[in-house]
């Protein structure tokens, strides 16, 4: 949290905003785009963050490998989609990463 508080005063983003919060616990706001990190499967992810989306907002998952299944749960068991998937690469990391852009459908 620190991090995005930092990011948020070095880039002069006055919109970004930093919670330490359970986010079933946190009031429900309309946000552009919430994004997480290492959290929970895209369902959970939609399923408990949703709530805090605008109308045309978006979410971003951090996330090691594409996640296949997860993304073929997402699509059968929500009515949210994946609109494409970007891959990440982390310097001095050995590892794949990705970023998984969703929208809602509808």
């Amino acid at each position: 949290m620190a991090f995005v508080r930092q990011m948020s005063a070095v880039l002069a983003l006055p919109n970004l905003k930093a919670t330490h919060q359970r986010v079933e616990t946190i009031t429900p706001y309309a946000a552009d785009i919430v994004i997480s990190r290492a959290f929970a499967s895209l369902v959970d992810f939609v399923t408990l963050a949703g709530q805090h989306i605008s109308q045309n907002g978006r979410m971003l998952a951090m996330k090691g490998r594409q996640p296949e299944n997860e993304i073929l749960e997402l699509t059968q068991q929500t009515s949210w989609s994946v609109d494409h998937v970007k891959p990440l690469r982390v310097p001095e990391l050995d590892a794949q990463r990705c970023l998984v852009y969703l929208s809602q459908q509808g």
